[in-house]
């Protein structure tokens, strides 16, 4: 179907709906006893098709304004007059709400305000006053009651657009989220209580009805959404209507000025709190999901930076991991030397024969698969855990240990282990392996940069306490300043230089042990330097 074919038929439906809804609010109010009474459904149709599809549906307002004015005896060229006006009033109408980008889904208050307002003061002042000028020109009005006319014109019209107008906005609007039963069903449920209330049961006070009518459209709207509320506006009218049509209810006491005042403040009052709370109610929903989605971007953008720092971490990890090796693999790399050298000297003598080469190769093979065997061991210790599983504490330091304590009593430090037998706990061993890594090179860094001790050491003892296993980590580097020693598990945070520090070595300590292994970790200055005590969950085998 082609866009022009849409709109004409688009078109002829707001012309149909625009004749069938003025021509019974005409018919209603001709047959009622109400003073000023009449919501004239028929501009509340033609505005929200305007504000909805856009100011091309002028067409429309006029063919259903003229066919409507000369099914009620207007004259040709007045009806033809009326039928411009109401045109003219469909297109400022659109012009107005663009310039003040006017919410046609009634999400807000000021949306709410900004529509009442228009409505009131711009657009039903214009058409009343105009039409009822042509009428009194072509004298088809009294000049007498020119003003109470025009009143009555502006009153119907306001009524209309008041009422009208924002159910089938919400409608249209809210559609795709409207469950089309639903709706229905509270519409039909709605319409049987006031039905029941007001014709019924023959209710004369009309504020208990409207005291019994508002709760449960303010309970829906605030459950569903503002078109539910809108509906349920439009329910109560038409109720209402149909009780002074049969001449029961609330508003058929017989005084007349009373009965329409009433009858016309029921529904004003019971759409501006619906709607108001309405607006209210979307206006919370929306800041809802407003700070929804700010919460899960922060929280992505705080995945991907703790990401980022994991991979920064690992890299330094791997630089870390290098020297080790290369430590390691100093030895055997000179002693593969020595064989070489004793190879190319039996050589020379003329003394290589088959005993020879045999030494060879079973030393060269020896130092190759210690070789091999350390980026094994190296590999395996930095290889990330897949999933949680109950292990040994003393495993890991002792793996720890392993990977460390060539390097380190290279450069003059000693690691002590003091341990207690039997501590297990349940989580990522190697996650936590890495952990004590950064933490122990921290103090190695520390010890080579600081200490002027001729003894150097870091010492590491495990026990257990009151059901928690504990770790601590002492070295005598003389300690952290006390300044900066708050900071130190920031990341990014460092006191070495840039060439030698990344800063993220302590921050994913601290992270690891408190995410992953749900624990927790300290650090308080010694009289000799600093002490890391990292407290753990105790597992036992019967918790499985």
């Amino acid at each position: 179907m082609t866009i022009n074919i849409k709109k004409t038929i688009i078109i002829i439906i707001l012309a149909l709906l625009y004749c069938l809804t003025g021509k019974l609010s005409v018919d209603f109010q001709a047959h009622v006893n109400l003073s000023n009474f009449g919501i004239f459904a028929a501009e509340g149709v033609s505005l929200a098709f305007a504000l909805y599809f856009g100011a091309w549906v002028w067409p429309g307002v006029l063919i259903g304004q003229l066919v409507l004015a000369l099914l009620n005896g207007f004259t040709p060229m007045t009806a033809l007059e009326i039928s411009v006006i109401n045109s003219f009033e469909v297109l400022l109408a659109v012009k107005i709400f663009e310039i003040f980008k006017f919410d046609i889904r009634f999400e807000s208050l000021k949306s709410l305000l900004l529509f009442a307002l228009v409505v009131l003061a711009v657009l039903q002042p214009f058409s009343a006053l105009l039409s009822n000028l042509f009428l009194l020109w072509h004298g088809l009005e009294a000049p007498k009651i020119f003003w109470q006319a025009t009143f009555a014109w502006w009153f119907g019209n306001v009524m209309g657009q008041l009422i009208i107008t924002p159910f089938l906005l919400t409608f249209f609007t809210h559609f795709a989220s409207i469950r089309m039963t639903q709706y229905l069903l509270y519409a039909i449920i709605y319409a049987l209580f006031l039905y029941t209330i007001e014709i019924l049961l023959k209710i004369d006070n009309p504020m208990l009805l409207f005291g019994a009518a508002l709760p449960p459209a303010i309970y829906v709207v605030a459950n569903k959404s503002i078109a539910y509320g809108a509906m349920m506006t439009v329910v109560a009218a038409v109720i209402s209507s149909w009780a002074i049509y049969h001449k029961t209810g609330p508003f058929c006491s017989g005084d007349t000025l009373s009965d329409t005042l009433n009858y016309n403040l029921f529904l004003l009052a019971s759409q501006a709190i619906v709607l108001s709370m309405g607006a209210l109610f979307e206006e919370r929903r929306l800041r809802e999901v407003k700070l929804q989605k700010a919460i899960d971007e922060a929280l992505k953008t705080n995945q991907e930076q703790q990401m980022m720092l994991a991979r920064q971490s690992r890299l330094a990890q791997m630089g870390e991991m290098i020297a080790m090796i290369a430590h390691q693999w100093r030895q055997p790399l000179n002693n593969l030397s020595l064989v070489n050298q004793l190879l190319i000297s039996k050589y020379k003598k003329g003394q290589l024969d088959e005993k020879a080469i045999t030494q060879f190769k079973t030393n060269a093979q020896k130092q190759i698969a210690l070789m091999s065997s350390t980026i094994d061991d190296f590999r395996n210790f930095f290889k990330s855990d897949e999933k949680k599983v109950p292990f040994d504490i003393d495993d890991v330091i002792q793996n720890v240990i392993a990977m460390t304590e060539a390097i380190f009593k290279s450069h003059g430090i000693q690691l002590l282990y003091e341990s207690q037998n039997g501590l297990r706990t349940y989580g990522y061993p190697n996650t936590l392996a890495q952990a004590l890594l950064n933490i122990i090179n921290n103090a190695k860094d520390a010890l080579l940069s600081t200490s002027k001790e001729s003894m150097k050491y870091i010492k590491i003892v495990t026990k257990k306490q009151k059901g928690k296993i504990i770790i601590r980590i002492e070295d005598n580097g003389g300690g952290i300043p006390q300044e900066i020693i708050d900071k130190i598990f920031d990341p990014y945070f460092s006191t070495k230089n840039e060439k030698n520090g990344t800063g993220l070595g302590l921050y994913m300590s601290k992270t690891i042990i408190e995410k992953q292994m749900a624990g927790r970790i300290d650090v308080i200055n010694t009289p000799n330097g600093a002490l890391f005590t990292i407290y753990l969950q105790e597992f036992a085998d019967d918790a499985q």
